[in-house]
């Protein structure tokens, strides 16, 4: 089994994921994680699918260690692998062959480079973040970084082990250059040290938003030094034909096989980018390539996959934007669109509506039939009828509208719309946050989501709700799935400040029984101004029923308040508030009393606001409230394996909960208990990668939650 890890990459949470465990401080390198075989980050790994384990014909097997991180590693230097496929009729079905097939991968660039890269072997390095494209990354080449999984010790050295620009060196097909060990110290590096000469990408192309103007690029060599370097398409030395394009997000697709499509497409490889084009790539033996055509293009269309169909020869994409999958097939008559528009949607009955249908087409500028469809047993020939509707009685009703539309070969396509009499749309607005609002890049945020509803002619609880979170990155978004709740929450990933956009769109549509809807939204951005307050930890104590927070500060720029969260069920809620000094440059000490503590551990943090609404979160602290346990769950830490001992649990049902550190479940294990007084049971989460779990055990009438710590 083939998958992939992307890089760790919000900002400021390095600080709590050692604290709690999550990473070691060696990972602590940023984006040069993605050039440690030591951690899943940035690589595409192989793993056996029975057992989750590394397999010994991989490039970096440990046989003492099968679970570790170099145990699984394929490939490595990677920025973000979106998407990959496996080339057909490659590689052997044997594992021990340690030859899964080629590899084409698209990975998504930092801002200045789109990759295509072709793995055909194991154990390679694509670079990032030292390389992008097929040169060096202007913003991390230089920026010397100690790889401390690979230690290095000499007088007169002040690094912790290798740099990662001591392991990795740019091609050379003239004389290559010796790896040389640290500080100007001579010899070669030592034989457990893995170095990597960079695996450039087949093509790469300039980054729409940032790397204009549009141009596409080979590795080549110089011819006097031997040096890698860039051959861009269009110029003599490139013998690549086709016409210069730029993307965002590089993503692969599939090699079409035979079907309608004309013979130049047969073998050929099709390859998306989420700015919207498909291109098709003419490769010679040995993924030399020659030529690049247009296949299809769109304005900003969200192309975040294409497949191809054997059974119809067809190619088939999902829009992201949209929520749709689109069809293009070779011949025959494409399809009609309907679209049916109308000057009013509601209304006091009688109700007079001119519906409008000049909107809808023929993709081949034929001629179009149609047929409305009023939803009262009238209908209309026409292209822009006038229809007036009339309720029964005083109470709302709606009807939908279809429109169909016919072209000459008698193919047809239908949309539809909704017509409410006696019946105004809910009023809607979002309450709980202004729009504009920032959230902090501290921690992950748990944003609440409530909003002021009314409807004139329904009751509250006959309305139907769905909230919907976007995240919005650069120029595309990524949806949530929606939560049909009146009230709700949102967890906003500390993402933000950085060379990328980031920040969040929040939807809320309500309906009301007859179908009318309104939707509000408000968007919230990450705080990227000065930090206002300079914390000291956060501690927490038991003193007899209450659990007491302390904290100060060593200066205030601003500080409104702190507003106390403890997490009920592993997010965190607000329960109470101090207020801050406002401008201090004198240090401050604070206390507040949880008077009604949870039994069981508690995790406390503080929400720090200024007087403009602008937030960061303190550390998150853990106590535990419970008394004597009546439970154990032992060794912890420990490599996934964990014994839980309840000393009265007969006859109950028995449920353990994990969760990620921002509330995520997991996993989830149940048992139904028998008389036995004494409940004994392995704990087995060995799928979990390493890192702090929490979790949550329900017995009988008994929730208690802590935290446990999975290491290998």
């Amino acid at each position: 089994m083939l998958s992939l890890a992307l890089p760790f990459s919000a900002r400021s949470s390095w600080e709590q994921a050692l604290n709690e465990g999550i990473i070691r401080a060696e990972d602590n390198v940023g984006a040069f994680k993605s050039q440690q075989i030591d951690n899943l980050c940035g690589t595409i790994i192989r793993i056996d699918p029975e057992t989750g384990l590394g397999l010994s014909s991989n490039p970096f097997y440990d046989a003492t260690r099968p679970g570790a991180p170099r145990s699984k590693v394929w490939a490595l230097g990677f920025r973000n692998p979106y998407r990959f496929i496996h080339v057909p009729n490659t590689g052997s079905h044997n594992p021990e062959d340690g030859d899964p097939g080629t590899l084409i991968i698209g990975d998504v660039g930092g801002a200045a480079w789109e990759e295509m890269n072709i793995a055909r072997t194991g154990g390679l390095n694509f670079g990032w973040p030292i390389f992008e494209g097929v040169g060096y990354h202007w913003g991390f080449a230089g920026a010397w970084t100690a790889n401390e999984y690979m230690p290095y010790e000499a007088p007169n050295c002040n690094s912790a082990g290798y740099n990662f620009q001591d392991l990795i060196k740019q091609l050379n097909n003239i004389e290559q250059e010796a790896f040389k060990q640290p500080c100007g110290n001579p010899g070669p590096v030592a034989e457990d040290i893995a170095t990597f000469l960079h695996t450039p990408p087949a093509v790469t192309w300039s980054g729409l938003l940032w790397n204009q103007p549009p141009r596409v690029a080979q590795p080549g060599y110089d011819s006097e030094s031997g040096n890698l370097k860039e051959v861009l398409m269009g110029t003599q030395e490139s013998e690549v034909k086709g016409t210069n394009f730029a993307g965002f997000t590089s993503m692969p697709g599939f090699f079409y096989e035979d079907g309608p499509f004309p013979e130049e497409y047969h073998g050929a490889y099709f390859h998306a980018d989420l700015s919207g084009w498909i291109r098709v790539f003419h490769f010679e033996e040995d993924f030399q390539l020659v030529q690049v055509d247009s296949f299809a293009t769109w304005d900003d269309k969200g192309v975040v996959h294409i497949a191809y169909n054997p059974s119809d020869g067809a190619l088939y994409w999902c829009n992201v934007y949209e929520n749709e999958v689109h069809r293009i097939s070779y011949g025959g008559n494409p399809r009609p669109e309907s679209i049916a528009k109308a000057d009013k949607y509601y209304g006091v009955g009688p109700l007079t509506v001119q519906f409008d249908g000049t909107e809808a087409f023929d993709p081949d500028g034929g001629s179009l039939t149609y047929t409305w469809d009023f939803g009262d047993g009238m209908s209309s020939t026409l292209q822009n009828p006038t229809h007036t509707f009339v309720a029964g009685s005083n109470n709302p009703q709606s009807y939908t509208v279809s429109l169909t539309v016919t072209d000459s070969l008698g193919l047809s396509d239908e949309s539809s719309i909704l017509i409410s009499l006696n019946n105004t749309p809910p009023k809607v607005e979002i309450t709980s946050f202004e729009n504009g609002s920032t959230y902090s890049i501290e921690g992950v945020n748990y944003l609440p989501l409530e909003a002021e509803v009314s409807d004139v002619e329904h009751e509250l609880s006959s309305l139907t709700f769905e909230w919907e979170t976007f995240l919005h990155h650069n120029n595309h978004y990524h949806p949530e799935e929606p939560k049909l709740a009146q009230r709700s929450d949102a967890i906003l990933e500390p993402l933000g400040c950085l060379l990328e956009t980031y920040w969040y769109r929040i939807r809320l549509t309500v309906t009301d029984p007859e179908g009318l809807s309104t939707v509000d939204e408000r968007e919230i951005f990450p705080y990227c101004g000065e930090p206002f307050v300079e914390f000291v930890e956060l501690s927490a104590r038991i003193d007899d029923d209450e659990i007491i927070l302390d904290w100060s500060t060593e200066q205030e720029q601003d500080v409104a308040q702190f507003i106390v969260e403890r997490t009920p069920n592993f997010r965190f809620l607000p329960i109470g508030e101090v207020a801050g000094a406002g401008q201090s440059m004198a240090p401050q000490s604070y206390s507040f009393a949880d008077t009604d503590p949870q039994k069981g551990g508690q995790y406390y943090r503080l929400k720090i606001l200024n007087s403009a609404g602008d937030y960061s979160y303190s550390n998150i602290v853990y106590i535990d409230y419970s008394g004597l346990r009546d439970y154990t769950i032992f060794p912890n830490p420990s490599n996934g394996l964990f014994n839980l001992v309840i000393n009265e649990a007969g006859g109950e049902q028995v449920k353990v909960e994990f969760f990620n550190t921002i509330g995520q479940p997991m996993y989830k294990l149940e048992w139904e208990t028998s008389a036995s007084q004494i409940f004994r049971e392995q704990l087995d989460v060995q799928q979990l990668e390493p890192g702090l779990y929490y979790y949550r055990l329900t017995h009988g009438d008994k929730e208690q939650s802590g935290s446990v710590l999975i290491v290998r």
